[in-house]
Parts: structure tokens; sequence; C-alpha cells
């Protein structure tokens, strides 16, 4: 299955180093890299945003699921919300769309949108039987 990770950019690091090198032992293609990346974040540089976008657009397009995974309650991360961008344009998609954690925004309760309390919980229930989704 490849999926695309969507969170917030305060949260790069822990993907990079932990969720995505999981996600692939498990057998799951990650095609996102913005957590790769070395990057700014958001800032007013045009041509590197736009950049961006259309390389998180494409991996999008790639992917066949869409993992979002949620702040945690205690976090002082600020987002711009480009998380909440990826998961509606995923769903406008028809692509499969998880949330790891409690839902956060309005489209994470589209019928279509699969909830799981925790990344472990997401790879023990789907690896390998993609239909539980």
């Amino acid at each position: 299955m490849k999926v695309y990770i969507a969170a917030a950019h305060g949260k790069k690091d822990d993907i990079k180093l932990y969720t995505a090198p999981w996600l692939r032992e498990n057998g799951f293609e990650v095609v996102s890299t913005w957590h790769d990346v070395e990057n700014p974040g958001y800032n007013d540089d045009y041509e590197l945003m736009r950049a961006e976008a259309m390389r998180d657009i494409s991996e999008i397009k790639s992917a066949d699921t869409l993992v979002k995974l949620r702040d945690s309650k205690a976090s002082v991360i600020k987002s711009k919300g480009g998380k909440f961008e990826e998961l509606g344009y995923a769903l406008a998609l028809s692509k499969r769309v998880v949330v790891i954690g409690d839902r956060e925004g309005i489209l994470e309760w589209h019928p279509e949108v699969h909830q799981f309390h925790t990344l472990f919980e997401f790879i023990t229930e789907v690896k390998g039987n993609e239909k539980v989704l």
C-alpha cells in the first residue's frame, strides 16, 4: 500500500526518524517526501512554496492512502493547516483516508475516513488486509 503521511510540519523529524521507517518495515511504501527534505517550512519564497505544493499534490495523487497524524492534545505545535488541505484533496480524489488519533477537523468525520487510535493499531489491522479500509 502506498501511503502519503500528512501531519504538522513540527512533527517532521519524528516522521523521518520513526513513523516512515516503521511503516516501511511493515510493508508500506511511503510516497510522501516533505518530511525527508530540508525546507524552512512556510515562508514568502513563492517559487519554493509553489514547488513544494506541486510536489505534495503529485505525491498525494500517487498514493493509495493518506495517513493523517493528529497533533497530541498537549502539543504546542502551531500548524498552518496543510494536513487538513491534504486530507481534503485526498478525499476529492477518492483516495483512502486514515486518521491516526482523535479526529480534529470536520472532513475527518466524512464516512470514507477511517480512524485508528494508534499507528500500531493501523499497521496491525491493515497489514496484508487492505479490505479493512
